[in-house]
């Protein structure tokens, strides 16, 4: 048996592999890919900061032609020559891009790659704090650090990193506003909310989540404030306080270009593009059943609270709300239009196994191979004769997760109150 010194030193032998894996874009040979998307968020910082809109695509493709003259764009976001259209990113976006425009592009591009960097070390933070609050969970140096390092496997987090992508930005707001929530520092939590907003595809389901389970409208007060208070500044400071017009023509630009987008994204998107459902009715569908379930989580909770319940079963409904959590992550990937690299946010997903029995935990593994890894597993079956693609597969892995977890949630919840399946979905 090892002694729990050699399991902690295999646990951070484990997370150092895997940050190393993470950061491997730093030493890749440049391409035209690299910093891919971070340069149309460096143009969104020089516009704003320089009190013009970047909804504006004329005004957009002008700063481009300034700032970026020996950069080419993606043809379909108006061409080499003209830049591109505007991000179709909230205003709160320059929070973030703002810092970069005092570099020339040559250095601004790096300050992307170290933001995405802190941001997952930022995201190892609360979950490793959440996971210690649980004081049931025997999670110690060894296993976070095991959980920490495979996570970082996930491809998608070297992807983001690559591009310059906010997946890992976003993330990092989500889990800090649901951290100082935990700790009732609202002020806080709103803050981070302001940071989970620049992408609001990937954190809206968990932001909604998060306000019902809390119950407390200082969270809701804080929150809508600080994010009112930034869209509104920003806006002022670009000289517009209506770019709807502008974001609608460059919303219909884009999805002319990209008109098969919806074959290239993992999860219902992919899914149902043969049977011509439209992504605005996914979405719908998924925020609708995503509250619904938040609602019923917080009924269960509620319901949990009139009982009197042992310190191990109080810690194991807490256990369960950690639970939750992975679960909303895991329908927003299958609801929501998420690109591969937005598969970051499968890494808290990862990290949570810890709060899980083994027993359990092991009928998630699949799923996680599936969505963490869907090259690798291509290039097996393809071996083996079996041609599948790697979209497709994600996919798959993403019901399989949803399905799963779901199982688990329910048998957690029932052993914990000791009561039947009918008396849980009552």
């Amino acid at each position: 048996m090892l002694t729990a010194k050699w399991k902690n030193l295999i646990g951070i032998l484990f997370l150092v592999l895997g940050m190393a894996y993470a950061i491997s874009p730093f030493f890749k040979e440049v391409t035209i890919e690299r910093h891919g998307d971070a340069r149309y968020l460096y143009i969104n910082g020089v516009c704003w900061f320089s009190g013009k809109c970047p909804y504006h695509t004329d005004i957009y493709k002008e700063v481009w032609k300034e700032r970026m003259k020996n950069e080419s764009s993606r043809k379909e976001l108006g061409g080499k020559d003209g830049g591109a259209a505007a991000p179709l990113y909230p205003p709160s976006l320059a929070i973030y891009t703002m810092p970069s425009i005092f570099f020339a592009w040559d250095t601004a591009k790096y300050y992307y790659d170290i933001m995405s960097v802190i941001c997952l070390l930022t995201m190892m933070f609360f979950l490793t704090r959440l996971i210690k609050d649980l004081p049931e969970v025997r999670a110690n140096v060894g296993k976070i650090g095991l959980v920490m390092g495979l996570g970082c496997l996930i491809s998608a987090i070297p992807a983001t990193i690559f591009v310059g992508q906010l997946s890992l930005v976003a993330l990092a707001g989500a889990l800090g506003a649901f951290y100082f929530s935990e700790h009732k520092r609202f002020f806080i939590a709103g803050l981070f909310v302001v940071l989970a907003s620049i992408k609001p595809h990937l954190t809206l389901p968990f932001v909604i989540y998060l306000f019902i389970q809390q119950k407390n409208w200082r969270l809701f007060g804080w929150s809508s404030l600080l994010v009112g208070t930034t869209f509104l500044g920003i806006l002022i400071m670009g000289g517009d306080l209506n770019p709807l017009p502008e974001i609608m023509v460059n919303y219909q630009t884009y999805t002319h270009y990209k008109a098969d987008v919806s074959s290239k994204l993992p999860g219902l998107t992919y899914l149902t593009t043969s049977l011509g459902i439209d992504r605005a009715i996914l979405i719908l569908l998924g925020l609708v059943i995503m509250t619904l379930l938040a609602f019923w989580f917080r009924k269960i909770n509620t319901m949990s609270h009139h009982q009197n319940l042992s310190k191990t079963e109080e810690n194991r409904m807490k256990e369960q709300g950690i639970l939750e959590m992975a679960f909303i992550f895991t329908l927003t990937a299958l609801f929501m239009p998420l690109h591969g690299y937005d598969y970051s946010i499968f890494f808290p997903v990862v990290v949570l196994l810890v709060v899980v029995r083994w027993n359990l935990a092991m009928w998630l593994i699949p799923g996680i191979a599936s969505v963490a890894r869907p090259g690798n597993l291509v290039a097996i079956l393809h071996v083996m004769g079996i041609p599948v693609s790697g979209i497709l597969l994600a996919s798959l892995g993403v019901i399989y997760l949803t399905l799963t977890i779901a199982i688990i949630i329910w048998k957690l919840r029932k052993e914990a109150l000791e009561i039947s399946p009918q008396v849980i979905f009552t």
